[in-house]
């Protein structure tokens, strides 16, 4: 079933398009959207046939096409890269009419959105996201930057996309770990802003079904909408909520090591921090608090602290890489805690030993 979703921020509307058998339409949409401009596509080393599948569709279609690879994983998402993409869209000619298609998982996307922000002050940007995460979370809201030595996400601007393109048919053959990864948000979203699909992904779950349709997706994506259309440059406090788990779960990402745990692993563990800081801040019920532990577990995603990251050493630069977080005000961490499932609260004053104490109960 073809689902659509229409976005209305202040710099622009665009469809979020979820079904089957989309790739061959990107054509048709890339000519309404910029008559005669010129493709380039942006994929990764483990996107290539997605990415050649693609360019035959454009190129029979009339359209000029240029293609990028670049090493997949999270250590390609950095200023050396855009340095790369930046050259390699200067040896293809673009000019201010083409079109940046990025055909990838949440590093492809954030990185291609990048270049497409910045390359000529800004070019159009399609995302066709080939992961989970990426379908429901990455490709959708405009977020594009990259990562520094010192964090996350230090990096970036938002530019929206022209169109989000989620075939369900590029998940195939997605290992399953990356497919497990992609479960975190999923799994975040029914946490923050909806009880029936925390439910839902709970039963699937727990009963080893986890076949993904376009309702399902679907509903994720419109989540990520609404909180996108309300609050497009994160300035009024609404988007921080799709940040639960994340402040914790990026420090881990940094210090384990970029590329050493997957994103949703990383958020996986954070989104067990945040629940126990929600019981102990918010009265958040205890047996919830294990609800998300199960869930998590059932979706193979990690729930513990990597042994690596078990040292007084590690503790400590978990938590000092935490004020980098964006979400850090005033020198005070905040974090995104729970009310009940379905339900968040941002802006929630942390001290680094109430952090402490949760991140040692995680060993």
């Amino acid at each position: 079933m073809l689902r659509s979703i229409e976005i209305r921020t202040g710099s622009g509307s665009y469809e979020v398009r979820v079904g089957r058998d989309l790739l061959k339409e990107v054509p048709a949409y890339l000519r309404e959207l910029q008559p005669g401009a010129r493709a380039f596509i942006v994929g990764d080393t483990h996107t290539r046939r997605f990415v050649k599948q693609l360019a035959r569709f454009l190129i029979k279609a009339g359209v000029e096409t240029r293609m990028a690879a670049i090493i997949a994983g999270e250590r390609s998402k950095n200023l050396n890269t855009v340095r790369q993409l930046y050259s390699a869209c200067a040896r293809a000619g673009l000019d201010r009419k083409a079109v940046i298609i990025a055909v990838g998982g949440g590093v492809v996307g954030d990185v291609a959105g990048f270049v497409a922000a910045t390359y000529l002050r800004g070019l159009r940007l399609i995302q066709v996201p080939t992961t989970v995460v990426g379908l429901v979370d990455s490709s959708i809201g405009g977020k594009t930057g990259v990562d520094l030595k010192e964090g996350k996400n230090l990096v970036g601007v938002f530019h929206q996309p022209s169109l989000v393109m989620c075939d369900l048919n590029l998940l195939e053959g997605l290992p399953r770990r990356e497919f497990n990864s992609g479960l975190a948000e999923m799994i975040k979203y029914g946490l923050i802003a909806d009880e029936a699909l925390f439910s839902e992904l709970e039963k699937r779950l727990l009963h080893e079904s986890v076949a993904l349709d376009s309702e399902v997706v679907a509903r994720c994506a419109q989540i990520k909408a609404e909180v996108v259309c309300a609050d497009e440059r994160e300035t009024l406090g609404v988007r921080a909520i799709l940040n639960y788990g994340h402040t914790i779960g990026h420090a881990i990402e940094t210090v384990a090591g970029y590329g050493k745990l997957l994103h949703g692993e990383a958020i996986a563990i954070g989104m067990v921090a945040a629940g126990m800081l929600s019981h102990d801040r918010l009265q958040f019920p205890g047996r919830d608090v294990k609800r998300i532990h199960d869930v998590l577990a059932a979706a193979g995603l990690p729930v513990k602290l990597p042994r690596t990251l078990q040292t007084p050493v590690a503790m400590k630069k978990l938590i000092k890489t935490m004020f980098l977080d964006k979400k850090t005000q005033g020198g005070k961490l905040r974090f995104v805690l729970l009310e009940k499932i379905g339900k968040a609260r941002t802006g929630q004053e942390v001290s680094p030993d109430e952090v402490a104490k949760v991140l040692k109960r995680l060993f």
